[in-house]
């Protein structure tokens, strides 16, 4: 299987337009989303009508990682233009805009950008995204609605992951080294079929520092090759069609050790 390591926006700065709502709507694919409307004009040194910089905290790329992906899932009301995604490489201190942008759509939409040299846009465990209007300048039309925004890194045989919401927060890959320290207690946990090929494990950790408390959702997504059912990957059919055989075995031995004997 492969574990799908995700990272959750932390805070936002909106730099032109108005919003309704905040960065922790775009944590959950529930259809609420964190609305940014176009400006009347530009915010003061700015071109463009609208802009907002989302920053994640506390990002971290396991070495075995296969791709990081740039997710969103929302819509953009306005026909007239796009929204360009964009990333900030730390190296050469530039927005670097991605090859994929949102486009109209009345209904929400995936936008995946698979970034290769992600070194480049990680700094200190932080990465930041930024949506912009393309046409600089423009007429104001559009609304975007953000429903899910959020870093996903992909690696094959991996650790637990983390689904870090809001930042803040150490980075802990192994859930039981992560038990024996006094600060952390585990409030919950359950397995659960997501979608009848995605095993999820959640937990619900609560961290504190001093007096200062709160809760953790820790998330690893495993993909299941045979599907799975209620809290488990479905066994593979050789391996099932092996018990059965195993068990009919021993039902014949029982059979001729205590009755035919």
């Amino acid at each position: 299987y492969y574990v799908r390591e995700k990272s959750l926006a932390g805070n936002s700065t909106l730099i032109s337009g108005s919003e309704v709502g905040n960065y922790t709507l775009t944590w959950e694919d529930d259809g609420t989303y964190h609305e940014i409307t176009e400006a009347s004009s530009p915010a003061q040194g700015q071109q463009n009508l609208l802009e907002i910089v989302y920053y994640f905290y506390n990002v971290t790329i396991p070495p075995n990682t296969t791709e990081v992906d740039i997710y969103f899932n929302g819509k953009w009301d306005d026909n007239t233009e796009d929204i360009t995604i964009s990333a900030w490489n730390f190296n050469y201190s530039r927005w670097d805009e991605l090859p994929n942008s949102i486009s109209f759509s009345t209904d929400d939409i995936d936008v995946n950008n698979i970034i290769e040299n992600y070194s480049y846009y990680l700094h200190n465990g932080e990465m930041r995204i930024r949506l912009r209007d393309s046409e600089a300048y423009g007429v104001p039309h559009g609304t975007l609605y953000v429903d899910v925004l959020r870093i996903e890194a992909s690696y094959l045989y991996g650790p637990y992951l983390n689904e870090i919401r809001g930042g803040g927060e150490v980075h802990v890959t192994n859930y039981y080294k992560a038990f024996d320290m006094p600060e952390e207690r585990l409030v919950s946990n359950k397995d659960y079929c997501l979608n009848n090929q995605t095993l999820r494990k959640e937990l619900l950790i609560e961290k504190c520092v001093n007096d200062l408390c709160w809760n953790l959702t820790k998330v690893q997504d495993i993909y299941c090759d045979w599907g799975c059912y209620n809290s488990e990957c479905r066994r593979p059919p050789w391996i099932q069609a092996g018990i059965v055989f195993g068990l009919i075995l021993i039902g014949i031995f029982v059979y001729f050790y205590f009755f035919r004997w």
